[in-house]
């Protein structure tokens, strides 16, 4: 950065902050109907499922996203400058799942 004088867009450890987190990244449950309800409509088998992605993340971490990954640099690894990162998105789903 050419008008920074003072040096502070330097990397150092100014703003250095816990980054673990928990987070529940996928989640799937299911039912298989029986097979006597099955044999009554013809069908083999039927599977009847919800899915989330990026269910929740439990951390005290400012940003938006504490899996920072990488950047170009071996320097700047684990450097979060904010507008390389963005929020995960949340996604949910239902489904059946039906064999003839």
């Amino acid at each position: 950065v050419i008008d920074d004088p003072n040096g502070n867009a330097r990397t150092s450890d100014r703003f250095l902050e816990d980054g673990s987190y928990l987070r529940l990244k996928s989640l799937q449950i299911g039912y298989s109907l029986s097979n006597s309800l099955l044999e009554s409509i013809q069908v083999q088998r039927a599977r009847i499922y919800a899915s989330a992605d990026n269910v929740f993340t439990l951390t005290d971490y400012s940003g938006y996203n504490p899996d920072i990954g990488r950047s170009g640099s071996v320097l700047d690894r684990g450097v979060d400058y904010g507008h390389f990162a963005y929020p995960l998105s949340r996604t949910y789903m239902i489904g059946l799942d039906i064999t003839f």
